[in-house]
């Protein structure tokens, strides 16, 4: 987490004092899945790794949230008054 913080902040990808437009949160979202699928591709391949964060941002309509999730891992959704579970990713180490 520490390095792809790390990481993002360099690149000037994120800043907190941006109003994020719909466009702009479209790509930012391209760029997190890019950094994200580049740092877990920098990792030796016998190690296992999941990475989950949340990244809030202000957006033109209000606060938004972006889940990352990515690794070896899956997401998945489970809501005890449902009678199903809700796949959300796939794993893409």
């Amino acid at each position: 987490m520490v390095m792809f913080a790390r990481r993002m902040k360099e690149k000037g990808i994120l800043s907190a004092r941006l109003v994020y437009g719909p466009g702009q949160v479209s790509a930012l979202k391209q760029r997190l899945i890019e950094e994200s699928e580049a740092l877990l591709a920098s990792l030796p391949f016998q190690n296992g790794s999941t990475f989950t964060g949340v990244i809030i941002l202000q957006t033109t309509d209000g606060m938004a949230g972006i889940v990352v999730h990515t690794g070896d891992s899956l997401l998945i959704h489970c809501d005890l008054d449902e009678p199903f579970a809700v796949q959300h990713t796939s794993d893409n180490f």
